[in-house]
Formats: C-alpha cells, sequence, structure tokens
C-alpha cells in the first residue's frame, strides 16, 4: 500500500481486483483479520489501526475452514503484497555488456525503483551514474538465470520514450528471488498501461510463433507424405 492510512474498504477492492473476483448481488465479501474468525473488520477503518498484517477473504454469509496448508499460503501471498510497497534496499551488481559489473544499491518501493552507485568505484571512462526507474513504467521482472555458484540474474524491463529497454543485475539467488517477487507484487497491484501492454505484447509474439511452428509442422508433414 502506499501508506499505512489507508482504509481497508480500498484494501478489499484491490484484493477482488487481483483475485478477478466481481461481487455480485447477493454475493458480497468481507475481510476478518486471521487470528479472529467470524469477525469482519469495519472497512472504513484504516490498516494501521489493524494490529496485523495478516487477513482473510471471506464471502458473506459463509465461514472459514480450519486452517491447513493452502490457506496458509494464500495468506503469505497477501500478506508479501500488502508489504511490498514499503521501501527497502538491497546491494547487488549491474551486469554490463562490454565491462566489469559495478557494485550499486537497488532500492524498491511502491513509487519506483532506484539504482544508486556504492562508493566511488569507476574506470576512467566509465562511472556508474544514479538511475530511477518508476513504477509505472517498469513493464516485467524476471529471473534469467540461476549459476551454479549460488547466484542468479534478474532482469527489469522498462518503458522509456515509447521503447522496451532492460537492465540486469545478479545478486545472491535468496536475495535475487526476493527482489523478483516484491517487484512483481507491486507491478500486479498497479497494474499499469505499460505493464498491460507488454504482457499483451509478449502474449501475441507467443501465439505467433506457436502458429508459426504448427504451420512449418504441417508443410513438412505434408512435404514427406
Amino acid at each position: 500500500m502506499e501508506s499505512m492510512n489507508i482504509p481497508m474498504r480500498d484494501i478489499l477492492q484491490r484484493i477482488l481486483k487481483r483475485r478477478k473476483i466481481r461481487p455480485r448481488p447477493g454475493l458480497n465479501y468481507n475481510l476478518e483479520k486471521q487470528e479472529e474468525p467470524g469477525v469482519s473488520i469495519d472497512l472504513d477503518a484504516t490498516l494501521a489501526s489493524m494490529d496485523t498484517m495478516e487477513f482473510s477473504l471471506v464471502r458473506e454469509n459463509s465461514t472459514r475452514r480450519h486452517h491447513n496448508e493452502g490457506s496458509e499460503d494464500e495468506v503469505s501471498t497477501m500478506a508479501d503484497s500488502l508489504t511490498s510497497h514499503q521501501y527497502k534496499s538491497y546491494i547487488v551488481s549491474m551486469v554490463h555488456r562490454l565491462r566489469a559489473n559495478t557494485d550499486v544499491q537497488l532500492g524498491v518501493s511502491g513509487e519506483k525503483v532506484e539504482v544508486d552507485p556504492v562508493g566511488s568505484k569507476g574506470t576512467k571512462f566509465f562511472k556508474q551514474r544514479a538511475m530511477t526507474y518508476d513504477a509505472d513504467n517498469i513493464a516485467s521482472c524476471e529471473v534469467l538465470e540461476e549459476k551454479s555458484t549460488g547466484k542468479s540474474v534478474f532482469r527489469i524491463t522498462y518503458l522509456i520514450s515509447h521503447d522496451y529497454k532492460h537492465s540486469d543485475f545478479e545478486a545472491d539467488s535468496e536475495v535475487c528471488n526476493e527482489i523478483v517477487s516484491k517487484i512483481n507484487n507491486i507491478l500486479e497491484l498497479r497494474l499499469s498501461p505499460a505493464r498491460k501492454d507488454y504482457v499483451a505484447t509478449r502474449a501475441a509474439k507467443h501465439l505467433r510463433k506457436r502458429d508459426s511452428l504448427r504451420d512449418s509442422f504441417r508443410l513438412s508433414k505434408y512435404t514427406d507424405n
């Protein structure tokens, strides 16, 4: 969330939207504190007043089942989504094609991702500059490579001047997975035009590639016959 003062009603609407749930007449939903089953929370109250970050989404006129592994996973996912907008920084390496990697501090919040050089390292010809990616311009964040050394490479793709660019970073695999998960939670909640367009474009390319391979297979089979 952008602020701990956000009303729980807004959080409920975001959860329904993320889960692609459309309330219908006679089919409404409430939120309950995870530790207080059967007690609907006041949706006009703020997140800051809840004293917890773990909630359950419950359909009206139904009751929650006892805890099980599946429900705990759902709660964990919701908690990750709620805390993903909180600022956190990481020390990672920025990957360059034609020069040595440079250490940077990667700061991630719900509004932006900041890249700041660590120390004054640099050569006579190159010095890493600070960069900022607005969250609404970030199209994707994904793991590219998992290395046997325990490190992984991840990529942030972003929109700039009507074109998609990307930056690659390397970090310990655990840190890498945390960053990718954090950024993707932010992207899912914001649903920016840049994100929607990028996902739609990739899906269209995948579909064209699949159709092309299918047509090639059919042509090859016809020729063989």
